[in-house]
Order: structure tokens, then C-alpha cells, then sequence
């Protein structure tokens, strides 16, 4: 009896977990997003980070604006230690302030 609840098990496993995945992708990685909004803002002074969330939020309304400070802050750090951004000349802003470019 009990081999015959394991595919049953098993498949409501498999549909929740496809389930859990086509929800958290509702929009790219933030990474994505930052390099996004960078593109979109253009100029050669870069963004702001406060202009970045807006875009970010204006654009996805799925994202979650609470979580988004934290993920907007480690996006920022990792593109900036892989060379995907910059920051502009004359800037001696640290952490997730002042302006950011795309390199």
C-alpha cells in the first residue's frame, strides 16, 4: 500500500515546486534590472540609486519594495566587484549611494 502513495506523492511535489518556480520568476534577477535602468536613464553622470528603484519599481510592480533595498544593495556591490558598473569620476561615494554607470 504504501509504494502506491509515493507517485502521488511525488506528483504534487513536482506540480508545488513548478508552481513556487513560474511565481519567482515574475521578473529578471536585480542585477538585470539595475543594468536596465541604467541603460534606460542614459546620460554620462550615471543614476542615482533612488532613480534606479523607481525605474525598478515603476517597470515591476511584482517586486517586493520592502525586500528591494536589500537586493538593490547587493546587486550594486556585485556589479561593481564583476566591473559590470562603475561610478562616475569625482565620486567618493561608498555602499549603495551616489550615482552608478554602466561600464
Amino acid at each position: 500500500m504504501l509504494p502506491v502513495c509515493l507517485p502521488a506523492a511525488k506528483a504534487t511535489s513536482a506540480a508545488r515546486l513548478s508552481s513556487l518556480l513560474a511565481r519567482s520568476r515574475r521578473h529578471p534577477s536585480t542585477l538585470h534590472m539595475v543594468i536596465e535602468a541604467l541603460r534606460a536613464q542614459g546620460g554620462t553622470k550615471g543614476a542615482s540609486v533612488i532613480a534606479i528603484k523607481r525605474f525598478i519599481l515603476a517597470k515591476y510592480p511584482a517586486v517586493d519594495p520592502v525586500r528591494l533595498k536589500y537586493l538593490l544593495k547587493r546587486a550594486l556591490a556585485v556589479g561593481l566587484s564583476r566591473g559590470y558598473l562603475v561610478r562616475p569620476r569625482n565620486s567618493s561615494a561608498l555602499g549603495a549611494t551616489g550615482r552608478f554607470k554602466v561600464s
